[in-house]
């Protein structure tokens, strides 16, 4: 069985592979694809959809778990304009189930690429002042 994960599908690395599988090509960064969703480049644009697509269904089904008050994505392609980030809205409004949450905030993260690592900082000294550290 050929398994796939949202990291596999949605990430920046997965968007280079996939399309330079399709293409034959050899394009070394997302922001190479998304230049060429912007000249009209057909399986740019098929890659980066099907990207934000999955990206959003999980959202969208996260939000309907976990309840929150705002959705706030970082990373690289998080902080992408245009059609990942349109795409991205998009597929998750349509798999929020109650109506009520479809105008949900999905924002930006302010620490950019760099929020993971600034969230796992700030959970590690939280931790370490529990403890007394």
């Amino acid at each position: 069985m050929n398994k796939r994960t949202l990291d596999q599908i949605a990430s920046s690395p997965a968007l280079v592979a996939r399309y330079n599988r399709l293409q034959g090509a050899t394009t070394s960064s997302a922001e190479e694809i998304l230049k060429l969703v912007s000249d009209g480049d057909v399986e740019a644009i098929h890659v980066v959809c099907s990207a934000a697509e999955a990206l959003g269904v999980a959202t969208g089904l996260l939000t309907n778990v976990l309840d929150p008050g705002t959705v706030i994505v970082g990373g690289g392609l998080g902080l992408a304009d245009g059609l990942y980030w349109d795409d991205f809205i998009s597929s998750t409004r349509r798999h929020i189930w109650w109506e009520g949450h479809r105008g949900l905030p999905i924002i930006r993260a302010g620490c950019g690429e760099s929020a993971g690592f600034v969230g796992a900082a700030a959970f590690a000294w939280k931790q370490s002042e529990k403890l007394g550290l």
